[in-house]
């Protein structure tokens, strides 16, 4: 608001009142086109209010990530109510992966805000909020950082079933680690505690897994816990392994003895007893008298401690040394005895 004018006391000429009465003048007209600004400015308001038009939504976004890629973004309106559905759209590493409509109410209510929610997606993830007209809105990103992967298998050439320790086994990670320890590994199957030498192969990625220990029929299994070694770059802890195939079947191979006993009236006895794992093929026993064959024959035994065990050779009336050999399926010879 315009002052009101002040007409110096001491103007009583003709001269003076004319001033005042020019001074008066354009107070007046200032005071008349403030008047008419403060007019139209109520007029547009009363027009804005009668269009029943209101403030606009204001939408946010914000996300978040965790070591294991599950990210979490939420979507909030801190203004009024949407009375039109906008759109949200996902990308990853600045692709576009999906999308989805969403209304949500005014500030402060409970469906102000929408969650969502994105498991197993790594690299930078975005959402984009665009309004119904397809002007982004609002936008927020996270970045997930995977952590190593590691498969673990039988060694490359590990025969399964096996017949020969120790048993291997190869884990391979996506990246370096640092402390992988032979104690990081699970393995089940065995009456015995295992005997694990674990060895990098100096590239702090693939290390080499021999076991020992393991009895015969037994069924090794190797995995690797989460968090067992640290990525060298970044400190995470690797995920729990995967596996095409981390069994094997240990099948102990057969340990023959053999012992003779000869009486005084030419009747001698042979025990061949296998104290190993059982025989899966045949192996054969000769009989000779004083260094000359006679004859032989196949034999399969079971396991040691079974009752398939053992098998007596009984021979009689024959007098000298008698010795029996035995050989395995290759021909080699694995025992012998003498009985006089």
């Amino acid at each position: 608001m315009l002052p009101a004018p002040t007409v110096p006391g001491g103007l009583q000429s003709m001269t003076g009142m004319s001033m005042s009465y020019s001074w008066a003048k354009d107070w007046l007209n200032r005071l008349h086109a403030q008047a008419r600004s403060a007019l139209a400015l109520l007029a547009a308001c009363l027009a804005l209010t009668a269009s029943g038009a209101s403030a606009a939504p204001i939408i946010t976004v914000a996300g978040t990530c965790d070591t294991l890629a599950n990210s979490s973004f939420t979507i909030t309106n801190i203004g009024t109510a949407m009375t039109v559905n906008y759109t949200w759209e996902l990308y990853q590493n600045s692709v576009f992966l999906t999308s989805g409509p969403f209304l949500l109410t005014a500030s402060g209510t409970p469906g102000d805000h929408q969650v969502l929610t994105i498991n197993g997606l790594f690299g930078v993830i975005e959402v984009r909020v665009k309004d119904q007209n397809g002007a982004q809105v609002a936008n927020a990103s996270a970045t997930c950082v995977e952590r190593p992967r590691v498969t673990i298998n039988k060694a490359a050439g590990q025969a399964d079933p096996a017949n020969a320790l120790p048993i291997m086994f190869t884990a391979v990670f996506s990246r370096a680690v640092t402390g992988f320890t032979a104690s990081d590994l699970v393995i089940t199957g065995m009456a015995n505690t295992p005997i694990v030498t674990l060895t990098d192969s100096g590239d702090q990625r693939t290390f080499s897994i021999a076991i020992n220990g393991v009895r015969d029929l037994e069924t090794v299994r190797v995995t690797i816990p989460q968090d067992a070694a640290q990525a060298v770059n970044d400190g995470l802890g690797n995920f729990a392994s995967t596996s095409n195939d981390n069994t094997v079947v240990y099948q102990a191979p057969p340990v023959i003895t053999v012992a003779g006993t000869c009486d005084a009236s030419a009747n001698s006895q042979f025990a061949i007893t296998n104290i190993g794992g059982a025989m899966s093929v045949n192996y054969t026993w000769e009989l000779y008298q004083n260094s000359v064959f006679l004859t032989s024959g196949p034999f399969l035994l079971t396991a040691a401690g079974t009752p398939g065990a053992t098998q007596v050779l009984t021979i009689n009336g024959l007098y000298g040394a008698l010795a029996v050999r035995i050989k395995s399926n290759t021909g080699v010879e694995v025992a012998n005895a003498t009985a006089t």
